[in-house]
């Protein structure tokens, strides 16, 4: 990777790390930098949930309710959103924890389930939901974003290589009968990984959605491959 980075930059004279092209290259990875953080804590013992996308749609439209047709502050409507994604990780985490199904199913169901909360909150907002860039200007603004970047990935990787959790959590997916045995409490660290997860996936949403400027049936789509 080093390598290329260095090559291209010699053939575009330095454009690619100009002060611009490396501001549009955070912007385009910055959702998914956070999530893929979260997610983390999930596949680290072999977990999967593939509700994130829909989720993350849903959270948007409930900012944007909270805020704009509600009248609270934009920090309510971010804690709302968190409070989406974490609700519909959380789903997926006690089913399987729980119920003993298979995340693989559980987490479709809950996809299709916020897929279609989706469709109905946009239909009922009218389709195509324009986001007032003035309200969520702190969404927007660069600094911000690098400082909650900044702040998930040292928290991310203390939590991942420096806490009994990390440790736990890479312990179970490397055998999780034997985890078991050893003390570690599964339970425990699948809905803390669940949790994590939608804790990343409600604070991407808020960003994401004042990114594209628009919330739509499709908002999110794509976020959990």
């Amino acid at each position: 990777m080093a390598v290329t980075l260095i090559v291209l930059t010699i053939l575009t004279k330095g454009l690619l790390l100009s002060s611009g092209n490396v501001v549009n290259i955070m912007n385009q990875s910055f959702t998914l930098a956070l999530v893929g953080i979260g997610i983390s804590f999930v596949y680290s013992w072999g977990g999967m949930d593939f509700s994130i996308g829909p989720a993350c749609g849903v959270a948007q439209l409930v900012c944007y309710a909270v805020v704009v047709k509600m009248g609270y502050s934009v920090l309510t409507g971010a804690l709302a959103a968190i409070a989406v994604g974490i609700i519909a990780t959380m789903i997926v985490g006690l089913a399987t924890n729980y119920l003993h199904l298979q995340a693989f199913i559980v987490s479709l169901c809950v996809r299709s389930a916020c897929a279609g909360i989706q469709v109905v909150g946009c239909n009922s907002l009218g389709r195509n939901v324009q986001v007032p860039y003035a309200t969520f200007t702190a969404f927007s603004n660069n600094i911000i974003k690098i400082i909650v970047l900044i702040i998930f990935i040292v928290v991310g990787w203390y939590l991942f290589e420096k806490t009994s959790l990390g440790k736990e959590q890479k312990a179970i997916g490397g055998n999780p009968v034997t985890s078991v045995q050893s003390g570690i409490q599964l339970r425990k660290n699948v809905l803390l990984g669940h949790l994590l997860l939608g804790l990343s996936v409600g604070i991407a949403s808020c960003f994401q959605m004042v990114r594209a400027g628009t919330i739509t049936s499709q908002s999110g789509s794509g976020m959990e491959f």
